[in-house]
């Protein structure tokens, strides 16, 4: 997993990312992210996960654009282990 803080050089990174930010409700802020690449893109797209101050959200980037989300609340989960 890479934490790069230079989105600069991928957009796509950069969409995703601002993909993020435009979900967090008032008073919510992001406080890590890590995103996995993959050598054969077409059949595993990469996964970006972000840790914010009240969810864990877990974006699948989409074989034509777009990007699927799934997102849990902190006090939701019983047990994680990273």
């Amino acid at each position: 997993m890479t934490t790069n803080t230079n989105t600069s050089e991928d957009p796509q990174l950069e969409k995703a990312l601002e993909h993020i930010n435009s979900v967090l409700v008032s008073g919510e802020t992001l406080e890590a992210w890590a995103i996995q690449r993959r050598l054969f893109a077409l059949t595993n797209r990469r996964i970006l996960i972000a840790a914010t101050s009240g969810r864990f959200i877990k974006i699948n980037r989409g074989l034509l654009g777009g990007f699927e989300m799934t997102d849990f609340r902190w006090q939701d989960l019983g047990d994680a282990k990273i």
